[in-house]
C-alpha cells in the first residue's frame, strides 16, 4: 500500500508491520478453522443423539446446559480481568500466540498501530466477547427447547 506523504509516493507500512500482519492472519484463519470444525462436532453430535434416542437427549441436554452456563460465567470473569487492566492482558495475548515480536510497534514510527490503537482492539474484544455469548445463550435456549418438548407416545 502507498501513498503521498508530504508531496513523495511512499510505503505505508514499514516490512515488520507487513510481517505482523501475515501472522496475524495466520492466526485468524486458524481461529476461524478451529471454530468451524468445533461447531460442526457439536451439531454433529447434537444430531446424532437426537436421532438414536430423543429421550437420551435429555442427560447430553442438561450438560450442555451447565457447561454453556459454565462458559458464559468464565467469559465474564475473563472480561472483568480484561477490563482491569487490558494493555497486560494485551500483551499476555501477544506472547502466548505469537512466535516473535513482530508485533511490537511504535506509535511514533509505525502507521499500523497509529491506525489501530488500543480503543479499536477494546472495542473488538467486547464485540467478540457479547457474541460469543449471545451464541452459547440461543444455543441453549434450542437445547431447552428441545429437552421440554412433550413425550411422544
Amino acid at each position: 500500500m502507498k501513498a503521498e506523504i508530504n508531496g513523495e509516493i511512499v510505503e505505508v507500512f514499514g516490512e515488520r508491520e507487513k510481517l505482523h500482519m501475515l501472522d496475524v492472519k495466520k492466526l485468524f484463519m486458524g481461529g476461524f478453522y478451529l471454530r468451524n470444525v468445533l461447531l460442526a462436532f457439536v451439531f454433529l453430535s447434537l444430531f446424532i443423539l437426537y436421532a438414536m434416542d430423543e429421550q437420551k437427549m435429555k442427560k447430553p441436554g442438561k450438560a450442555i446446559l451447565s457447561s454453556g452456563f459454565t462458559l458464559i460465567v468464565i467469559s465474564l470473569a475473563l472480561v472483568a480481568m480484561v477490563f482491569t487492566d487490558f494493555q497486560k492482558y494485551f500483551i499476555i495475548f501477544h506472547k502466548i500466540f505469537f512466535r516473535n515480536e513482530l508485533w511490537i510497534l511504535y506509535p511514533e514510527t509505525d502507521v499500523l498501530i497509529q491506525m489501530l490503537p488500543i480503543e479499536f482492539f477494546v472495542s473488538i474484544v467486547k464485540r467478540t466477547v457479547y457474541i460469543f455469548i449471545a451464541q452459547y445463550v440461543i444455543m441453549m435456549g434450542i437445547v431447552y427447547v428441545l429437552m421440554k418438548r412433550p413425550k411422544k407416545s
